[in-house]
């Protein structure tokens, strides 16, 4: 594995580079190729998740011609050395940067980088180099792949850099994989969310003080019936506190018809590092209240 030999400058642009790498999930990849151009001049880039198949997939850019992006996802990817399917877990593992001169690790049929069509078709059509590549993965499954590159009319060698890519490689996988995990949760979420508002009974969670944690708006139109409250800050809060006394004789869940009428409520309890967590669902009698009820873990 490579050790990277860092000099105080290099070391100081590393630390200025993962300073400015903490952005919210939804804008880390963006932000990355902008950070590489603006810590390391690294001005031309692009930017791939990689799934479980080893295949690419959402691609961003910076400063590449769009039609190097299409052609690359339709024709070129095969001609790659540095794709995934070229590479094994191991070796990216082990390797995650690269240079041309790492060809001969891949399982790509040919190390003759002149006969190259990808290459070929990247210094004829557009002037521009595949110098380096960054694969980010996290334990045995990459996630990430970056490629630099380098447009003939720059003279500065780009591979200056490598010991500060070496070094912030790692902090990126780590990174990428943090983001994507909370882009998946709060998809999920939003998915979540927007199913419980669009269903025809009141769901109300709230914790043992009667804080308000969720709550759709049939809910609130539930309660407003069943207290009889008009001003709608007040509604929810005064179902809450004709909830509660009745929430401390019951472990699990409780069913009451008692609390309006044409209504059925059933409670849901649940802990969460300590806190009580109570959630309600609202429905009218007809319908048996337990029945679909299913709650995340």
């Amino acid at each position: 594995m490579y050790k990277p030999n860092i000099t105080p400058h290099e070391f100081e642009s590393v630390l200025n580079f993962l300073q400015s790498a903490h952005v919210p999930p939804e804008f880390f990849r963006s932000n990355l190729l902008f950070m590489l151009e603006k810590h390391f001049g690294f001005s031309v880039s692009s930017f791939w998740l990689v799934d479980e198949k080893h295949g690419m997939h959402d691609p961003i850019s910076y400063n590449v011609d769009r039609r190097v992006m299409r052609s690359y996802e339709d024709y070129y990817y095969q001609f790659d050395p540095f794709h995934p399917i070229y590479m094994t877990d191991e070796q990216l593992r082990l390797t995650p940067v690269l240079t041309l001169d790492d060809i001969p690790l891949t399982q790509y049929p040919s190390t003759d980088i002149g006969s190259n069509p990808y290459f070929h078709y990247l210094s004829d059509e557009f002037s521009l180099t595949q110098d380096i590549i960054l694969s980010f993965s996290v334990g045995k499954k990459q996630y990430g792949s970056v490629a630099l590159f380098t447009k003939h009319s720059q003279q500065e060698n780009k591979l200056l850099y490598i010991n500060c890519l070496h070094m912030i490689t790692p902090f990126i996988a780590q990174m990428l994989y943090q983001s994507l995990q909370l882009l998946d949760l709060k998809f999920k979420a939003e998915t979540l969310e927007s199913a419980v508002c669009g269903m025809d009974d009141g769901i109300l969670m709230f914790d043992g003080s009667g804080d308000i944690l969720f709550y759709n708006t049939q809910a609130l139109r539930f309660c407003r019936d069943i207290t009889g409250r008009a001003i709608s800050s007040e509604v929810l809060q005064a179902f809450i506190c004709m909830l509660l006394p009745k929430l401390h004789t019951f472990s699990d869940r409780i069913e009451l018809d008692e609390l309006g009428s044409g209504y059925r409520t059933a409670v849901i309890h649940s802990q969460e590092q300590g806190r009580h967590i109570y959630t309600a669902r609202i429905a009218a009698k007809k319908e048996p209240v337990f029945g679909s009820l299913i709650l995340p873990d």
